[in-house]
């Protein structure tokens, strides 16, 4: 009994901007014993510079290591992955002291793999994503996971043995097709996206399949494949940043200098309004 209540305590802090966006985030050895309900003390202040300074400590233990923290442009601050390692961390930890129930590891072990893809560890994550399939998690949209895990290492074999996997999974499909691209294996491609196309007939789909016709050295009906994705009624503004990109690149490809000078506009729009608040709003909170 003695030894568990000696076990340090492990106390989030959080910085947000924009009263949603998390733009620090810390974690705060708190030594034994620690009590629900105890005051903590916290002081900040921010100078002309923009310097943030945050000290946190516990009232009712003087010897305790306050936390203290400086941080530049908090309100400005865009996270560079810190949030998403603390968050990987803790879930690792929650693993590691037996607090995750068996029926919730596959889930875990995915969110885990997420958060170490976006920071970049890509072998890491595609372990991980490995380890939720063993405890149960869908495969399809793992395998794909994993491959996109591969694909990060510039090992686009591995990559394509993971999407060929996933036969039912439409954006395995459609990346084992892309990767089939990349490595000029057209005639392998070829069948994968006319598949795709038979179950959703959708913008991206279409211009990778053009793509692919002109790595076959079927130049007019590559032309003719980027005219029908261009030709669709939809306007710009409708479409998401991932059909916009494909949008844009059939316009390159068929040289129309109209549409391609709307689109690119709109991704301009798009881009200006990702960092820039509205005039006259408070940002910070």
């Amino acid at each position: 009994i003695e030894a568990v209540k000696r076990i340090k305590k492990r106390f989030a802090v959080e910085v947000v901007a924009d009263e949603h966006r998390v733009v620090m985030r810390h974690l705060w050895e708190l030594a034994a014993p620690v009590r629900k309900g105890e005051v903590l003390h916290c002081h900040w202040s921010i100078d002309t510079d923009q310097m943030l300074s945050l000290s946190l400590t516990r009232t009712e233990d003087a010897s305790s290591h306050p936390l203290e923290v400086r941080m530049e442009a908090p309100v400005t601050h865009v996270d560079q992955g810190h949030q998403q390692r603390c968050q990987m961390l803790e879930r690792e930890e929650r693993i590691r002291t037996g607090q995750v129930r068996a029926e919730e590891l596959g889930r875990v072990y995915e969110a885990i793999g997420h958060d170490a893809r976006e920071l970049g560890l890509s072998e890491k994550a595609a372990h991980l994503y490995h380890l939720a399939m063993q405890h149960g998690r869908p495969a399809a949209k793992l395998r794909n996971w994993r491959g996109l895990c591969f694909w990060d290492t510039q090992d686009l074999d591995a990559a394509i043995e993971e999407f060929r996997a996933a036969p039912d999974e439409p954006a395995a499909q459609f990346n084992l097709a892309l990767a089939l691209r990349n490595t000029g294996r057209f005639d392998e491609a070829r069948p994968v996206i006319d598949r795709r196309l038979m179950e959703d007939d959708d913008v991206p789909s279409r211009v990778l399949r053009a793509d692919i016709l002109a790595g076959q050295d079927r130049k007019d009906d590559a032309r003719l494949q980027y005219r029908d994705a261009l030709d669709t009624a939809t306007p710009p503004e409708a479409l998401d940043d991932f059909e916009l990109h494909w949008m844009i690149r059939a316009a390159e490809k068929s040289g129309d200098s109209k549409r391609l000078a709307s689109l690119r506009a709109e991704q301009r729009k798009r881009s200006q309004e990702s960092t820039v608040a509205p005039e006259g709003v408070r940002v910070g909170v």
